[in-house]
């Protein structure tokens, strides 16, 4: 009830979302995707002056109690019935997945994901396959797809997504079912609940060696840094040094068969450091940014 709207923080940014607010409980679960038609008056509109055309609906869980801050799917309308001037109201209508609570907002759409970051590694005898968000929103889960050409991709997995966030998720992928001497084209098809899909951009990697090769992610990094090798090693010896050359931090670390160290930098201070593994008779050296 009520013709206003109120100002709260909608997915990580300052918008508004109506007073009025429409909750649909089925009697009989369905998981499928239906399309719902909600209705405002003309006085229930009045608030947002001329924008009702650019207005979205918000679809936030039952348990959300509607503070100050708000975590929902911000959902462009597929149409716009306004009738306000002959028969007193507007209808917005769009495609939901599951029951839950509907209000207007101003809040822009959202990517499932932002600021996705993707790159693929050869390692000795696979293809490491390493992704990170900056927030997701609605997203659930991302479906890893394969060429061989470049233009006719494969699914070969699928690792789940985190569904709504606002932190840092990093995401790792082994494929082992590869060949030296071939060049492989992969890409991430990342899916929401309401079962839209987005691509991202191509990565490639050819199958070497993989000795010497050493990945920081991320890197800038803030809290931690994941340390994946190029081979796997029993044991390694892990020392980051400042610019000065001053050895700031050094583990020994035993049985990491994958070849990936997780190291806690939250101590070290902002700036540039070098991060050496000596692993067997291999020495492995990246420069590491400190935020």
């Amino acid at each position: 009830a009520g013709t206003g709207r109120q100002s709260a923080t909608i997915n990580g940014a300052s918008a508004f979302r109506s007073d009025k607010v429409i909750q649909l409980t089925p009697d009989v679960a369905y998981p499928g995707t239906y399309r719902a038609t909600i209705y405002f008056t003309t006085a229930e509109m009045t608030v947002w002056g001329g924008t009702a055309s650019a207005l979205n609906i918000l679809k936030v869980p039952d348990s959300d109690p509607l503070g100050a801050t708000i975590t929902g799917s911000v959902v462009s309308p597929v149409s716009i019935d306004d009738q306000r001037a002959t028969r007193g109201y507007i209808a917005y209508t769009a495609d939901f997945t599951g029951f839950s609570k509907f209000m207007l907002t101003n809040r822009a759409t959202l990517l499932p994901v932002q600021d996705l970051q993707f790159a693929a590694r050869p390692l000795t005898q696979s293809i490491l396959l390493n992704w990170s968000t900056g927030a997701e929103f609605n997203s659930r889960h991302f479906v890893i797809e394969r060429s061989t050409n470049g233009t006719q991709f494969t699914g070969i997995g699928t690792v789940g997504a985190r569904g709504n966030t606002n932190q840092l998720s990093q995401y790792s992928f082994i494929d082992e079912n590869v060949m030296k001497g071939f060049t492989y084209y992969y890409r991430l098809r990342q899916v929401d609940m309401d079962a839209k899909e987005l691509f991202s951009e191509i990565r490639k990697a050819r199958l070497g060696d993989g000795r010497g090769n050493m990945l920081l992610q991320p890197n800038p990094a803030h809290h931690s840094v994941r340390i994946i090798l190029g081979e796997k090693h029993s044991q390694a010896v892990i020392t980051i040094a400042d610019a000065a050359g001053k050895t700031v931090l050094q583990q020994s670390r035993a049985n990491s068969l994958n070849g990936i160290y997780e190291v806690n930098i939250e101590s070290l201070a902002a700036g540039t450091y070098t991060v050496k593994i000596t692993a067997g008779q291999q020495v492995y050296t990246e420069k590491l940014v400190k935020q």
